[in-house]
C-alpha cells in the first residue's frame, strides 16, 4: 500500500503531465501575488497566510462553490488541450483559463472604484500575460465579461500556449 501511496504523490513532481506542472506553476504565481489576494478581500482568509487560499478562494477546478454567507470573490483555474496545428503534429494548444466570481454583494474594490472581477483579471493579465512563465509565450485569446446566477459578475481569460504535444508509444 505504501508503494502505491508514494508513486501516487510523487506524480506531483512530474514533469511530463502538463496539466499538473501547468497548475502547479499557477498555484505558486497566485499565492505570491499579494495584490490579487487582496483583491480576492476575503473574509476568511488572512493575507498572512496565502496558501490557505488555495481551495477556498482560488480552485483547480470548475465546481462553484455553494453560496456564502458573507460575499466571496473566487478564481476558478482549468486547463485543457483544445487543437493540435495542422501544420505540425507534434505541437499542441494548451488553454489555461480563469474564471474569476466576484460577489455581486462587494462587487467595487474599495480602493480603486474598479469592479472586483475587472481589477482580479487586470491583476491576472500582468502576471501570465505574455510571460515565459511555461517554456512557451502566454498569450491571451479571451477575455469575456459575463454574470453568474445573479450573484456574481465574472470574466474569463483564457491563454494559450503552443507546446510539445504528448506523444505516446
Amino acid at each position: 500500500m505504501s508503494t502505491i501511496n508514494g508513486s501516487l504523490s510523487s506524480l506531483k513532481y512530474l514533469p511530463d503531465d502538463d496539466n499538473i506542472r501547468c497548475k502547479q506553476r499557477i498555484k505558486e504565481r497566485l499565492i505570491q501575488n499579494r495584490h490579487l489576494l487582496q483583491a480576492l478581500h476575503s473574509s476568511r482568509v488572512s493575507l498572512e497566510a496565502p496558501d490557505e487560499y488555495i481551495g477556498t478562494h482560488i480552485r483547480f477546478s470548475t465546481l462553484v462553490p455553494q453560496l456564502q454567507e458573507q460575499p466571496e470573490h473566487f478564481i476558478l483555474v482549468t486547463t485543457h488541450v483544445d487543437s493540435i496545428p495542422k501544420s505540425n503534429e507534434y505541437r499542441k494548444y494548451l488553454h489555461l483559463q480563469f474564471l474569476i466570481l466576484a460577489d455581486a454583494r462587494d462587487l467595487t474594490d474599495a480602493e480603486t472604484g474598479i469592479d472586483r472581477h475587472d481589477l482580479l483579471a487586470a491583476i491576472l493579465k500582468n502576471e501570465f500575460g505574455w510571460t515565459n512563465l511555461f517554456g512557451t509565450v502566454c498569450r491571451i485569446v479571451s477575455d469575456t465579461e459575463s454574470a453568474l446566477d445573479l450573484r456574481y459578475a465574472s470574466r474569463t481569460l483564457v491563454y494559450e500556449l503552443e507546446m510539445p504535444r504528448d506523444l505516446t508509444k
